[in-house]
């Protein structure tokens, strides 16, 4: 349990700190402004930890991200998008997912990360919220919104109040 513990703990720090940037090179008008020299550290970090991959025109810096986007990022980060890869061949509960993206969203889904925005509609395309990105990482952290740990459209005052995120940190998206 003690181990347990450990784990949830290293996982909240790198998690909070790789949404925070997250959120904030892809918001369209990030709340913190980076200095060259910072954004560049940033850009680095995301593209050498592999949480963002070139699609041939660039890694999407410049846009906001979809929910799709920080489904994939989100997995990432927690090291297990081998195990999402592996469920790609698998049907889709979503009509809206391309067959490329099955295993990440089957894995969202089947791990309680996600549950779309309806029954039959992920929402790839849409764009991502701070309440949403942040219901995924409560959902990945063991906090469940169906047993009402929170609501999801307060899961930034409650990443706050379990101090996953700093208290001052401002959301404008």
């Amino acid at each position: 349990d003690t181990n347990k513990q450990f784990i949830k703990k290293k996982i909240r720090k790198l998690a909070a700190f790789a949404i925070a940037v997250t959120m904030l090179a892809a918001a369209a008008t990030p709340a913190f402004a980076f200095s060259d020299n910072e954004s560049r550290s940033v850009e680095n970090f995301f593209i050498e930890a592999q949480l963002l991959k070139c699609d041939g025109s660039g890694y999407g810096l410049d846009k906001t991200a979809n929910r799709l986007e920080g489904i994939i990022i989100l997995i990432r980060l927690m090291g297990k998008e081998s195990e999402a890869l592996s469920m790609g061949s698998r049907p889709c509960r979503f009509a809206d997912v391309p067959d490329w993206a099955r295993g990440y969203v089957n894995y969202a889904y089947e791990e309680n990360i996600s549950k779309g925005v309806s029954g039959d509609r992920f929402g790839v395309g849409d764009k991502l919220t701070a309440e949403q990105y942040n219901t995924l990482l409560l959902r990945v952290l063991g906090y469940d919104d169906s047993r009402g740990d929170f609501q999801w459209n307060a899961s930034v005052d409650q990443a706050k109040k379990l101090s996953i995120l700093p208290s001052d940190m401002a959301w404008d998206m």
